[in-house]
């Protein structure tokens, strides 16, 4: 039985309609692995088209402020203890989650302003730049972030993956999402109307919650020395294909943003409301676009136009190619499996796992560890310790500021340990799980809450590294579902061991 993954969030003419549309590139993403459900409040009949073309149903919801009596409403009345729930909103906060996480759901949430504190299971933030010291969470949340975590429809990850010239700029798109509170439309077509030196055609989306269009369409109907296209309601195969037939890209730092870059061509950005913010400075600061700060207020479009020759035309499209979109799809179907099996494997026991640093009463837990049989079939060195030579280990282990001991309990009771050995700025590991709590799924829980609380500790890391011998499949399959990725292999004492490394720690899918 496929399991389900029921989607929150919500559109209109006053927030836009942001949080539905990567709402729904998410689960045209996940569709082919799950069965995906949407709920909302009062959504217009154009937004109802759309989720149904995604999504199994739609499940509405009525008006109400009170948050957190929506989440207790949701929890009663739709939810199954093995569902996942994909939260995206400002109005979703610290309650709301308490009261998914309370059926027994796992919770992803997207974010673009890291609003509230989160104890969701992940998060998912494709603003480029952003590390874990950017979001308030709890140990075990995991924190998708950056452009290979883009949410985007099929038609611009097939784009991504396409390369693309352009040698001079005729033709220019324009959009400001669903709502374009500010009319800035309309302000674009004033602004093109007064260039002096050269006229551009424009091809202009107006998003379904657009209150000016019928200002913009009388305006371009005037305009007879460039030609204006305007378009409405379009799929995002059409999508694709009117951005294709333009030359450069005048966008707010939002998901459209990211459909512009998978298609690839010069982008002018900027941002009109603070959910922007990140994106755009993330991008700007990489020369992938050409940031000119608040739509609001800007208004030298002419004067950027020139600056883009085919030399530099030719380098945007080569950063562009390089940033990793189209592997979205990939790497948030991986997350999303894993975080499937987490739940599978979930009982009592590993839903209360917990982890603190060990201590001198540790002692002869950790002996017990270190000799267990298959502990020492797995070391490098797999000669039995005697107690007083781990004693004295153990001991200097606690002192040193270059060793962290994590030990984790499941009520109460030692399950498992996870050592860094700090180096240079990196940090090896060492892990094992007591040998009554194994094949319960604690191996990866444990990788994941350490590597997530080490980042945590302001400890200066540029990687995190660990060795598992090749005949050992169990430990090698939590590297591979906790993100880290395969270096040389190694021969140590004769055997053979596989080197896994992590190292983007602005994008820490330990899932």
């Amino acid at each position: 039985m496929r399991k389900r993954v029921l989607f929150r969030a919500d559109g209109n003419n006053k927030i836009g309609l942001g949080h539905v549309i990567r709402s729904l590139a998410l689960a045209d993403m996940l569709k082919e692995d799950f069965d995906c459900y949407f709920i909302i409040r009062s959504p217009l009949q154009t937004l109802k088209d759309q989720i149904l073309h995604v999504c199994q149903s739609i499940h509405s919801l009525p008006e109400t402020n009170d948050s957190n009596e929506e989440a207790e409403l949701i929890a009663e009345k739709f939810l199954l203890p093995s569902d996942i729930v994909v939260l995206d909103g400002y109005h979703f906060g610290l309650q709301y989650q308490k009261a998914i996480q309370s059926v027994g759901c796992k919770i992803a949430f997207i974010d673009d302003i890291q609003h509230t504190e989160f104890i969701a299971d992940v998060v998912i933030n494709h603003a480029p730049g952003l590390n874990r010291k950017d979001f308030s969470t709890s140990p075990h949340t995991i924190l998708l972030l950056g452009s290979e975590y883009a949410l985007l429809r099929p038609p611009f990850l097939k784009a991504a993956t396409q390369k693309r010239s352009i040698e001079v700029i005729d033709t220019v798109f324009v959009c400001f999402g669903g709502a374009d509170f500010n009319n800035l439309s309309l302000k674009i077509l004033r602004l093109f109307s007064a260039f002096k030196r050269r006229k551009y055609n424009i091809k202009m989306v107006l998003g379904g919650a657009n209150h000016f269009k019928e200002q913009v369409k009388a305006f371009a109907k005037t305009i007879t020395e460039f030609k204006v296209d305007l378009y409405e309601n379009l799929s995002a195969e059409k999508m694709v294909e009117i951005m294709q037939q333009s030359d450069c890209a005048i966008v707010p730092a939002s998901s459209i943003m990211y459909e512009v870059l998978a298609v690839k061509m010069p982008v002018i950005g900027g941002y009109f409301v603070e959910n922007q913010i990140n994106i755009y400075h993330g991008l700007n600061d990489t020369d992938i676009i050409r940031g000119i700060g608040n739509f609001n207020t800007y208004d030298k479009y002419e004067m950027i136009l020139e600056e883009f020759n085919q030399e530099k035309i030719s380098a945007i499209l080569q950063l562009q190619q390089e940033l990793g979109i189209s592997q979205s799809k990939t790497n948030l179907l991986k997350a999303f499996n894993n975080l499937e099996l987490q739940s599978d494997f979930e009982n009592m026991d590993s839903k209360n796992l917990t982890i603190r640093k060990a201590t001198k009463e540790d002692l002869m837990t950790y002996s017990e560890w270190a000799n267990d049989i298959n502990v020492r079939t797995n070391s490098i060195n797999s000669e039995k310790i005697s107690l007083n030579v781990h004693r004295v280990w153990f001991e200097d282990r606690l002192k040193s500021p270059d060793s962290i001991l994590y030990i984790f309990e499941s009520e109460k009771k030692p399950v498992g340990q996870l050592r860094f050995e700090i180096d240079k700025k990196k940090a090896t590991i060492n892990f094992s799980v007591d040998s009554d709590s194994r094949g319960k799924g604690f191996g990866q829980k444990i990788l994941q809450i350490a590597v997530n609380t080490l980042l945590i500790e302001n400890i200066e890391l540029e990687q995190i590294v660990g060795l598992v011998k090749n005949n050992n499949i169990s430990s090698s399959k939590i590297f591979d579902n906790c993100g880290f990725k395969r270096s040389a292999d190694q021969e140590i004492g004769g055997e053979k061991y596989y080197s896994y490394f992590l190292d983007n720690f602005e994008s820490t899918k330990t899932v």
